[in-house]
This record gives C-alpha cells, structure tokens and sequence, in this order.
C-alpha cells in the first residue's frame, strides 16, 4: 500500500507547531509577492486582522514511493483543489540505482473538469459515490 501524510499538521496552524521552520520555509518560497501571508499580491493579507480566515497553510504531504507503471497508482489520488495552491517537493531519495528521486504531477486547468467528470462517468463507467473528481477514489 502507499503510505501517506496529508495536510499535516491536521488540526494545527503549521506557524503555532513549527514557529522556526515555518519561518524558514517563508523566507524561500517561490514567488513571495503571492505565495507569502505578508505578499502585497496575496488577498489574504489585505484581509481585516479581526477577520476569521481559513487555515491558509503551508501544509505538508509526505508520501512514500510508488512504482511508474500501469500497476500502481501513485500517492495522490485525482482531486481538485479548491484554493490556489503551490506544490514544492523538498526532498526525494534516490532510487535503488543511485539516480536521483523525483516526483510526477499532472496538473489541468480547471476548464478541464467537465472534460474529465464526463470521461471518468461514461468512459471509465464511475457510478459512486458522488463527484468522479472530489471522491478522490480515482
């Protein structure tokens, strides 16, 4: 099976539990002008102080390997985000023959949805439950 931490910490802000890597991680991020709390790009943070906001991150996934082939089916299921959202691989280990590790994301823009939600129903014959893409089951 694949082994999977995700959105960690689950019920914390990542700044309350790891105040000092959370502070390094900000300082290196791409695009800070959008990506940080404090960017002058970044809505949030021309929001009200008294305002309740959403936990806007960063989040961790950790994930361990699977095989690229037609038998496995990675750590990640199809899902769509519903917030912007920057993904950064930090680490990956080397392969068993010493080359480096990697990671393969497939990103689509969301005008891709219904192409893919009626591809998922009547192609690949999803009945349920509920959306093919926000199940995360595919």
């Amino acid at each position: 099976g694949v082994w999977k931490l995700k959105d960690w910490p689950p019920l914390h802000d990542f700044a309350l539990v790891f105040p000092e890597l959370h502070k390094s991680f900000m300082q290196c991020v791409p695009y800070p002008e959008l990506t940080r709390l404090d960017g002058v790009f970044n809505l949030a943070s021309h929001s009200p102080y008294n305002m309740i906001s959403p936990d806007l991150g960063p989040k961790m996934y950790n994930a361990c390997e699977t095989a690229p082939d037609d038998q496995h089916q990675g750590s990640t299921k199809l899902h769509g985000d519903l917030t912007d959202a920057v993904n950064i691989m930090l680490w990956a280990a080397k392969n068993a023959d010493g080359t480096p590790g990697c990671a393969l994301w497939h990103i689509f823009p969301a005008t891709a949805l219904a192409f893919f939600r009626n591809f998922l129903i009547e192609v690949c014959g999803f009945t349920g439950p509920g959306d093919p893409i926000h199940s995360q089951l595919i």
